[in-house]
């Protein structure tokens, strides 16, 4: 049926039953059902077809009726003795206006956020209605990925389906390994609001890897400020994760963290990266160990070296003058020096007379004392009760330049 007209559609009588063929019809219609009764006051349609050989199908077309209407049909067979047949079965149906699609509409799915190698927790769903705004089923529509990783069930990034008796067409999107923006297209050709344009997110999965990226195995002067201790933390797709917290913890050794505690907490960045910074312990030679964890199993450790004390240089002091039993002018100097050329301070120096009878600022022949900020040693002399040359070492065991 459409707007104004039905078409009727019947199996052809003949002259003797199915036998020869009829010589003409009488078809009738009306909004009222029709029976035996009232066939002859229902409207005679106009343009009756001849009848075709009984047993074969034949279709007329009534036109000319009102729009949204219930109408029944009904029709009878005469042969060229004007003998009628009875009554056919009555049939009925609705005229209506042609169904036609005409816009598109989401439904849902955008917007949405999800994990990396995974489908998006909603399909994108669309509607394509018909002018009545009613659903429309049987209509292409088409899905397409125009910017970011992902696809379609088919594997693909482009995936076409027809509406089904909702009017609905629906495509589930699976996100690829990398993280980031994706827009998709789903268009339906000739319909208003066509193309509707989606947008998702893929987010990194749980943390899986923690990396060092750079701190490592760091050798400095005693208290000195160490270049950051980084890690970085990411998925298993290397997919950098934000805000991700660290635990930095010394675990042995006499470093710090800046911040003048044993431990520090730092989340991730959206690079997937977290640091910590600390200042080298104060005694030569020793070992920080520093652990990193992101979760119970993922763990990484760093290590800082304070550099060793390496040598023993001579300052100030040497080759005085002075009367017997009286204390030199200028106090005897040395300094130690580490591997990297800074001065070592709370490192022990010894002094002891070699030479002489004299003594130090502690009354003996020998005294022990420990450097300085500056990396030095100093200590006091006088001389002994005889005349002539007076001898004293400055000793720190296994330094260059030392006694």
């Amino acid at each position: 049926s459409s707007a104004t007209s039905v078409t009727l559609a019947w199996t052809a009588p003949g002259d003797n039953h199915f036998d020869g063929q009829a010589d003409h019809y009488e078809i009738r219609y009306d909004t009222k059902a029709i029976t035996a009764s009232n066939f002859s006051s229902a409207k005679l349609a106009a343009n009756i077809p001849p009848p075709v050989t009984g047993g074969e199908t034949q279709q007329f077309l009534v036109a000319g009726l009102q729009k949204d209407k219930k109408y029944y049909f009904a029709l009878r067979a005469q042969d060229e003795a004007n003998n009628v047949s009875a009554l056919s079965n009555v049939v009925n149906a609705f005229t209506k206006e042609s169904r036609i699609a005409t816009d598109l509409e989401l439904v849902s799915g955008c917007e949405q956020s999800g994990v990396v190698g995974a489908k998006l927790p909603l399909p994108l769903t669309v509607r394509v209605n018909d002018q009545a705004n009613a659903p429309f089923a049987g209509y292409p529509v088409k899905f397409v990925i125009k910017s970011g990783e992902a696809f379609f069930v088919n594997q693909a990034a482009e995936f076409n389906v027809n509406t089904d008796n909702e009017g609905r067409a629906t495509a589930e999107l699976t996100l690829d390994t990398i993280t980031g923006a994706i827009e998709i297209e789903i268009s339906a050709t000739g319909l208003s609001n066509s193309p509707i344009l989606c947008k998702a997110t893929a987010l990194a999965g749980a943390a899986a890897e923690l990396v060092q990226v750079s701190g490592d195995q760091q050798l400095l002067s005693a208290g000195m400020k160490a270049e950051p201790l980084v890690v970085r933390v990411t998925d298993q797709y290397g997919n950098s994760i934000d805000a991700q917290q660290l635990a930095f913890v010394i675990v042995s050794g006499g470093g710090g963290f800046t911040n003048g505690e044993a431990s520090y907490h730092a989340n991730t960045a959206a690079n997937g990266l977290a640091s910590a910074e600390l200042v080298a312990g104060e005694f030569a030679g020793d070992t920080t160990v520093i652990s990193a964890t992101a979760t119970a199993s993922l763990q990484t450790s760093f290590s800082m070296f304070t550099a060793a004390a390496e040598s023993l240089r001579a300052v100030s002091g040497n080759d005085q003058t002075a009367p017997v039993k009286t204390q030199l002018a200028e106090p005897l100097v040395v300094r130690v020096l580490d591997v990297l050329g800074a001065p070592v301070k709370n490192f022990p120096v010894s002094f002891a007379v070699r030479a002489g009878d004299g003594i130090f600022a502690n009354d003996s022949a020998s005294a022990t004392i420990f450097t300085d900020n500056q990396g030095e040693a100093a200590t006091k002399w006088r001389m002994g009760a005889t005349p002539g040359l007076n001898q004293a070492t400055a000793t720190s065991v296994s330094l260059k330049g030392s006694p």
